[in-house]
């Protein structure tokens, strides 16, 4: 990304990248703004909910990790950052 989440050029970069995976990104994101009860939601909160979302969606084989192996919580779970491969 070229630009900061924070700012509307960043925000639109994004949701370019979020409607490739999920067709009603900008919907979602206008529709949390001028709906939500919390009177200071930010688009780029909302923005890391969209990417959570289209990760979590991801088939298993389509998901990359930042790291070889990673370490484990108290419950043995992974404890890494993964993202949505493009390929």
């Amino acid at each position: 990304m070229r630009h900061k989440k924070s700012t509307a050029a960043g925000q639109r970069e994004r949701i370019q990248v979020l409607t490739r995976y999920e067709a009603s990104s900008s919907e979602l994101l206008e529709r949390a703004l001028s709906e939500t009860r919390r009177m200071r939601i930010q688009a780029d909160d909302v923005l890391d909910a969209l990417v959570a979302l289209v990760t979590a969606e991801a088939p298993t084989g389509m998901l990359g990790s930042l790291i070889g192996q990673p370490s484990r919580d108290q419950h043995g779970l992974p404890m890494e950052m993964v993202y949505r491969d493009a390929t």
